[in-house]
């Protein structure tokens, strides 16, 4: 059995989302912290995965990506890895 590995897994969430939305010619998309609750994937993982992803795609129509968290700890953690990933 191949199995993928469980940041190669939720990459592939994050670039199926961003890329259909692109491909249905959507402005925006907002993305949940895929994993990250029941699934148990690390939240700092999650948004280094998701932040540099969403930056490295080169958009057709899509110009706004709003990542949805929840509670302040998990919007903390994604400024925290944006900050340091140089975006405000």
């Amino acid at each position: 059995m191949n199995q993928q590995s469980p940041i190669t897994t939720q990459q592939s969430r994050v670039d199926i989302a961003v890329m259909g939305q692109d491909l249905q010619t959507s402005a925006s998309i907002a993305l949940p912290a895929f994993g990250t609750g029941v699934g148990g994937f690390p939240l700092e993982e999650c948004a280094r995965l998701m932040i540099a992803t969403i930056r490295a795609h080169h958009a057709k129509t899509l110009r706004l990506a709003r990542l949805v968290l929840f509670g302040k700890p998990a919007y903390d953690t994604f400024v925290d890895v944006a900050r340091a990933a140089g975006q405000p």
